[in-house]
């Protein structure tokens, strides 16, 4: 593996945890917006705008991580740079929607200082989405625009789902280690359950249909391998 893959691996790693800190930072603070301090839920809350704010900074650290190693794979050595990136920003999808990630991280840090908890999980849902834009699906040639809502769908529910889990657990750890007493979390746990019980369905049928997709239908994705 050379170093531009491993700095594209590094960067969609980043981009993962970013994304699931964005979530799952939005989702804590609605679930604990009507709690008492002194509950549980308070590490909760904390816990959240903790998340809210580290968020945005990792999600710019991957792209930082993302735009270097296309820059690398898209350069051509014997070609001045700055025209080079300018042309991968402007004229190709990649550089668009690249442009678009880094506008939606450096505004969710708006929200995120001003505890605009709704606002921040819409700017969150959004970075979710745009990696859509990203995937096999834009290579689509029939159906792009419902393959395209079936991934965006299926990105927010991973995120959401995933995101939910990480914080819960998270909240609990910050409780644990502080020394107080257990965590028991069942307000949220009971907010968790609800919220998944939409997530995991979403996931499942948008997975599904994009096995459909890219694979070329029922067989494709019954065989094995």
């Amino acid at each position: 593996m050379t170093s531009t893959e491993i700095a594209a691996t590094l960067g969609r790693g980043l981009q993962l945890v970013g994304l699931t800190a964005a979530v799952g930072g939005a989702l804590a603070g609605a679930w604990s917006g009507g709690a008492a301090r002194g509950t549980e839920s308070d590490a909760l809350a904390a816990t959240g705008r903790r998340w809210r704010r580290s968020a945005p900074l990792l999600l710019l650290g991957a792209l930082v991580l993302l735009f270097g190693a296309q820059v690398v794979a898209f350069r051509d050595p014997f070609e001045a740079l700055a025209p080079q990136i300018q042309g991968l920003l402007t004229r190709t999808d990649w550089g668009r929607v690249f442009s678009a990630q880094v506008a939606l991280a450096l505004v969710m840090i708006v929200p995120a200082c001003r505890r605009r908890v709704g606002l921040y999980g819409l700017l969150a849902a959004a970075s979710c989405a745009s990696l859509a834009f990203m995937g096999h699906s834009w290579g689509v040639a029939e159906g792009r625009v419902l393959t395209i809502g079936a991934e965006i769908v299926h990105a927010v529910a991973a995120a959401v789902w995933l995101g939910g889990l990480a914080v819960l657990v998270a909240a609990h750890r910050r409780v644990s280690g502080a020394g107080a007493p257990g965590f028991d979390g069942g307000r949220a746990t009971a907010q968790f359950s609800r919220t998944a019980l939409f997530a995991v369905p979403a996931l499942l049928v948008t997975g599904a249909a994009a096995s459909w997709t890219h694979g070329s239908g029922l067989g494709a994705l019954l065989q094995p391998g």
